[in-house]
This record gives structure tokens, C-alpha cells and sequence, in this order.
């Protein structure tokens, strides 16, 4: 199992955490990967430096083994020659004596031989004989003496060389360790190499990690920002239009009430007058109308009929709203909300910018039975009563 160092450990972690201050982490990746690059880089060094040395000693091993085998051969044929010599001195020696014995017998019948005519001719060429006998003896024992000696000298030279054999023998067994030695150790720092490597292998699986959250981190913030951006150009737009309707929606109540007014005077304050007169009902027509005790009205209409804006303004709200049905609230200028429910199909959405008499939605068509609209004005939450708006309604 691969030993994880603390650097690596502490990697782990920043795995775990996908965060921004995971992705700025990249930095410490890539020093560690370049301090575990030099480390391995200093391991392979020494693992060639001692694979160097372990076919250095190999080398010198067999060039010691090839010596020994030599020595081995000059020993083998020199005991060979010692032996042979041996053998051939024995032989020499055996033969000497043969004839020292045949000399003696003869010296003994010389002896014993009387002083005769004949046997004094007798012993002159037996003298004579042994003359030439002892010259050959002389020889031979000159031969003997030289074999000993080549014996003795041959003997001597493999005493040296059984010393050489010892050193020989002592050095490569010394090697044998050196070598042993050496591939245990270049074993280890193959293991260092491995294990490293693993980290290695792991710390660039953790930068590509880093590095692929950090691009899908600045594409995440790419479209967030491009939203953002679309957003704000949108809800420009939207305010441009609801300015722009706004003032035409002033502009057009100024003139109606310029046109209308003939003198009348009215309750409470004139703008505030103008701002509800600048209402209309939701629907263009309708059955019958019923007023609401809370100041709300109700419409009343037997086929499906358009729903338009009350007043220029912002959609806050289309949706189901409990039991009642479905709700469109409008916000307008000064706080007014309108407020519209029944069962209707709604043709805007949440901020949608809609001018007066935009059709906004319908009622739902039910085989001839009557629907109901109900439709009332807010002023800051609370219900504005439908006398202050439509004057000329009589309910």
C-alpha cells in the first residue's frame, strides 16, 4: 500500500471540498508534483548509479571466476606433471638400485675370484665394464637429482598458486556481497520509485480535478454573469415601459379630466381623483354587476368574455388562489393593486408590463352556466371602495 506524505493527505481534503479556495489550491498542487518529480528524479539517479555498479562488480565477478578457472587448470596439470615426475623418479630410482644390486655381486665374485692368468683378464674388463657402468649410474642419479629438484620447483609453484586461489576465492565471495548488498538497496529505491510514482500518478488526478472545477467554475459565473446582464437590460426595458405607459396614462387622464371637469367639486384630494378616475372595470361587458359590502364588485356574464387591465402597470401575481379560482393582482402607480378572481385562464406572467385595456386573460366557457368575476382596487393593503372609483356605476 501506497504512504501517502502529508502534502498528499492534506490534497485529500481539498478534494473533498469543491469550493472557490479548492480551486485557488492548484498552486499547491504543482509544487508538490514538481517536489515529488525531483525526488523521483534523485531516486532514478541513484537506482542507475547502483545498477552501474552492480554490472561493475558482475564484470569484475566473472573476470575473477575466469582467473579461478585458470588457476584451477594450471593447478590440474601441474599435479598432473608432479605426478608423472613422481612416478618416472620412482621408476629411475628402482632401476638404480636394480643395478647398484647387480655391482655388488659383482664386486663380491671379483673378490672371491683367484689371482689367475684368466682371471686377472677377467677382472680388467669386468672393471672396465663397471667403469662405464658407474659413468651411467653417474647419469642417472644427475637425472634423479634434476628430477627433484623440477619436483620440488613445480611443487612450490602450486603452493602459490593455491595462495592465489584463496585470494581469489575470498574476492569473489566478497563481491557476491557487494553485488547482494547492492541489489538490496537498489531494490528499496526501486520501491521509492514505485511508491512515488503512485503519488505522482494521484497528485495529477487531483490537478485535473482542481482544474476542471475551476473551468466549470468560471463557466458557472460566465452564464451567471451573461443572466445577470440580460436580467438588468430586461428589467430596464420593463421600467422604460412602464414609464413610457405611465405617462401616457397620466397624459390621457389630464386631458379626460380636462375635458369632463365642468365645475364639480369632489371629496378629498384632487390627485388622489385622478388617479381613480383613471380606472376602468376589467370587462367590457357584462350581465349584471353586484356590488361587495367590503367595497369589491362582482361581474357577472353567461359566455366567456376577454379580460383587460383595469390601469397600466406590473403583473405581482397570476396564479390559483384556494377555492376561489385563479388570481391576477396588478401593481399601479401610488401603491394600487388590482385585484381579479374567478375562474379565468391568465394570459400574463409575474412582472410582465401591461398597459390599460391589454387583454390579460379570459373566463373560463362552461355550457351557458353564469360566471363570476370578482374584481376590487387596494391602496397600500388596504380595499378602496368601488364609489370612490366608478362614479357613474349605479349597483
Amino acid at each position: 500500500m501506497v504512504k501517502l506524505s502529508i502534502g498528499v493527505i492534506f490534497l485529500l481534503s481539498i478534494v473533498g471540498d469543491l469550493t472557490y479556495g479548492a480551486i485557488k489550491s492548484i498552486n499547491q498542487v504543482n509544487l508538490e508534483l514538481r517536489r515529488k518529480k525531483v525526488e523521483i528524479s534523485g531516486h532514478q539517479k541513484n537506482l542507475d548509479r547502483l545498477k552501474k555498479q552492480i554490472l561493475s562488480l558482475k564484470n569484475n565477478v566473472s573476470g575473477e571466476t575466469n582467473k579461478f578457472s585458470k588457476i584451477i587448470s594450471i593447478k590440474t596439470n601441474l599435479k598432473s606433471e608432479i605426478n608423472s615426475q613422481k612416478k618416472e623418479l620412482t621408476l629411475e630410482k628402482s632401476n638404480l638400485e636394480k643395478e647398484i644390486g647387480i655391482l655388488r655381486k659383482i664386486f663380491a665374485g671379483l673378490i672371491l675370484t683367484e689371482d689367475s692368468e684368466q682371471e686377472v683378464d677377467y677382472r680388467y674388463l669386468t672393471l672396465k665394464s663397471l667403469k662405464m657402468k658407474e659413468g651411467k649410474l653417474k647419469d642417472k642419479k644427475l637425472n634423479i637429482n634434476s628430477m627433484i629438484k623440477n619436483i620440488q620447483k613445480l611443487e612450490k609453484e602450486l603452493e602459490e598458486y593455491d595462495f592465489i586461489e584463496a585470494d581469489l576465492i575470498g574476492n569473489i565471495e566478497k563481491m557476491h556481497q557487494q553485488e547482494k548488498s547492492l541489489s538490496l538497496e537498489a531494490e528499496k529505491v526501486g520501491r521509492q520509485i514505485s511508491d512515488e510514482s503512485k503519488e505522482l500518478s494521484f497528485l495529477d488526478k487531483t490537478k485535473n480535478e482542481l482544474v476542471n472545477k475551476r473551468e466549470r467554475e468560471r463557466e458557472r459565473k460566465r452564464k451567471r454573469k451573461i443572466k445577470l446582464e440580460r436580467e438588468r437590460v430586461k428589467e430596464r426595458e420593463r421600467l422604460y415601459q412602464l414609464n413610457k405607459l405611465k405617462a401616457a396614462e397620466t397624459k390621457k387622464v389630464s386631458d379626460q379630466q380636462q375635458t369632463s371637469n365642468n365645475g364639480r367639486e369632489f371629496s378629498g384630494n384632487n390627485s388622489t381623483h385622478k388617479i381613480l378616475s383613471s380606472f376602468s372595470l376589467p370587462l367590457r361587458a357584462f350581465d349584471r354587476i353586484k356590488k361587495d359590502k367590503a367595497g369589491g364588485i362582482s361581474m357577472y356574464v353567461s359566455t366567456g368574455r376577454e379580460i383587460v387591465a383595469p390601469k397600466a402597470g406590473e403583473v405581482l401575481y397570476t396564479g390559483k388562489l384556494s377555492t376561489y379560482g385563479n388570481v391576477i393582482v396588478i401593481k399601479h402607480e401610488d401603491d394600487y393593486q388590482s385585484v381579479i378572481l374567478g375562474d379565468i385562464i391568465s394570459n400574463v406572467s409575474k412582472k410582465q408590463v401591461v398597459r390599460k385595456d391589454e387583454v390579460i386573460g379570459k373566463i373560463i366557457e362552461n355550457s351557458g352556466d353564469e360566471k363570476k368575476l370578482y374584481f376590487e382596487l387596494r391602496n397600500k393593503n388596504k380595499k378602496v371602495s368601488y364609489k370612490d372609483v366608478f362614479k357613474g356605476i349605479s349597483i
